[in-house]
């Protein structure tokens, strides 16, 4: 005998659904959440440009730490480092297209 279907509580997940959708919408008009394709672009975009800011580190590194003792190169490589991240994480989504470009 087939089970019956409790048609109120069917309603209530429906209802339930409507509602969570409605909220990821609002949630999408401010700004608060992005579409996936959005988020891949970005991911993609941060991928390919990091390496055009990180790269450089080298060349400016080097004439700082010419002929000096280990514990001062360290320092100036772990500053660098720290610096060059803080730029890349502080740059637009834009700025990072562009460099793309």
């Amino acid at each position: 005998m087939p089970q019956q279907i409790d048609f109120q509580h069917e309603h209530a997940l429906l209802e339930k659904a409507k509602r969570q959708i409605a909220e990821l919408d609002v949630e999408k008009l401010e700004s608060q959440l992005l579409d996936a394709a959005d988020v891949a672009e970005m991911e993609e975009t941060h991928s390919r440009a990091w390496p055009l800011v990180v790269l450089p580190m080298a060349e400016r590194i080097a004439p700082k730490v010419l002929g000096q003792p280990v514990a001062i190169i360290a320092s100036v490589i772990k500053n660098e480092v720290y610096d060059t991240l803080t730029a890349l994480s502080e740059m637009k989504f834009e700025q990072l297209q562009e460099m793309l470009k």
